[in-house]
């Protein structure tokens, strides 16, 4: 059991995507080991789940290893087999001929449901671009495996040379999630995607990386105001607090600048750090434009800072449910709203 929950850990670990949106797959023209000529996308990722890898079959380093755990996937997955495809695509397809990846998939006893891949070497370069591995040297190639679901759009980028186990269990997440509802749907078409900076000077999108999927709670400040601010943080301090071991987990704490200029990431750092803010509280900064793009969008644009709304939005972005309320009113009822649009 704790070699479970070992594994699994390091599942979240090594999960460094769960992409928003279908990656766009192109439909590369590719042969297979038995020297069928296939559209990548149309013949082996539409409508399935699958775990895609990168080799070549004279790698003596990774190779040997991420095939030797696509080999326990298949395995693990038994009469699942047919529900999951696994790809490995040749970096190397000037030497990997079909009958190459013929004889090297025979070695690893790989089953129907397995596809070596390879290509002519402009199309597979166009298709490994496409997927974010492309290198100029061989032996440079990533050990990253893509899993995703083609039907419900969630995917995820892990390390191949974790254990067979996180792999099986990022196929298995793939394959059991379902697509989004509708209110996902529109919540993704209204909110800018803008990359911003959180107070640890981490890259994020704001649907993506921040608000796909939560419970969010949003507010409006700046760290050298003089009226609102303090005590609207301090308040929202408290609703953190209320919130408890949800906060971080299934609901977000936002609070986006309206003086990015000033409000460097290390700025919103010492400030978070004044009122407690624990993992789950992003404090947002960025270029103006981009500020300015979710302020106008969001209804918080004011043309002086110190006029900005004193407002939070709290809402359920995947399952819809929208609510205002103020930002320095009662802590348990912004908490008990938030708990329940989070249910």
């Amino acid at each position: 059991m704790v070699g479970l929950a070992f594994a699994l850990s390091l599942a979240q670990a090594f999960s460094t995507l769960a992409v928003a949106e279908q990656p766009r797959i192109p439909d590369t023209a590719v042969q297979d080991q038995d020297g069928r000529h296939l559209s990548f996308y149309s013949d082996l990722v539409k409508g399935h789940t699958v775990a895609i890898d990168f080799i070549f079959t004279t790698c003596a380093t990774v190779c040997p290893m991420l095939t030797a755990n696509f080999r326990q996937v298949q395995k693990e997955l038994g009469d699942n087999v047919r529900d999951v495809r696994l790809i490995s695509v040749s970096v190397d397809p000037a030497i990997d001929t079909p009958a190459r990846l013929k004889r090297f998939a025979a070695q690893y006893d790989a089953a129907p449901g397995w596809s070596f891949i390879t290509g002519d070497k402009t199309e597979i370069d166009r298709l490994l671009g496409a997927l974010g591995v492309l290198v100029q040297n061989k032996l440079e190639h990533s050990p990253a495996v893509l899993i995703g679901n083609d039907i419900s759009g969630h995917w995820q980028r892990i390390s191949g040379l974790s254990s067979s186990l996180v792999i099986l269990h990022t196929v298995e997440e793939a394959a059991a999630s379902q697509p989004e509802s509708s209110a996902a749907a529109q919540a993704a078409a209204y909110f800018p995607n803008v990359e911003l900076l959180t107070q640890d000077g981490v890259k994020v999108h704001l649907f993506d990386d921040v608000l796909r999927g939560k419970t969010v709670l949003l507010d409006f400040m700046f760290t050298s105001c003089t009226a609102v601010c303090s005590p609207m943080t301090a308040n929202l301090a408290r609703v953190q607090k209320r919130l408890g071991e949800h906060v971080g987990r299934d609901i977000v704490m936002i609070s986006i600048t309206v003086d990015p200029e000033a409000d460097t990431p290390s700025v919103l750092k010492n400030y978070a750090a004044k009122f407690g803010a624990k993992p789950g509280w992003y404090f947002l900064t960025g270029s103006k434009a981009n500020i300015d793009v979710i302020l106008s969008k969001l209804g918080g644009y004011v043309k002086d800072k110190n006029e900005h709304s004193s407002v939070v939005i709290v809402g359920n972005v995947a399952h819809g449910g929208w609510q205002k309320m103020l930002g320095i009113g009662n802590p348990d009822a912004i908490a008990n709203v938030t708990l329940d649009l989070a249910r």
